[in-house]
């Protein structure tokens, strides 16, 4: 939802209906930060990203960059705050143990 009189754009909307889905906490320095997306584009133009850059395709090349390197599906799904069936259904073939077995059956 976005406010155009103050220019704050918030995750969900007021009066959102509560799921068991559940976003991780954005931490920095130890301490959660409150409101994540209205310092975004000041941490996206220090760091140099282009505009395109959002969250959410960080949290995707995150997803495939851990999975490329071997980190086990359930820890990887812990630290982006998804379930291990959600990982592994999206991002699974990044692993390189994705269809090991398969692949050596004779």
């Amino acid at each position: 939802m976005v406010n155009l009189e103050t220019g704050v754009m918030e995750r969900k909307e007021r009066g959102h209906v509560e799921t068991k889905k559940r976003a991780p906490a954005v931490h920095f320095r130890g301490s959660q930060i409150k409101r994540p997306c209205s310092s975004w584009e000041r941490v996206r133009r220090n760091a140099g990203l282009p505009d395109y850059v959002t969250p959410h395709i960080l949290r995707h090349s995150r997803a495939t960059t851990m999975l490329k390197a071997g980190v086990a599906p359930w820890e990887t799904a812990n630290a982006l705050g998804m379930s291990l069936q959600v990982l592994i259904s999206t991002y699974g073939h990044h692993h390189p143990d994705w269809q090991k077995d398969a692949a050596n059956a004779r």
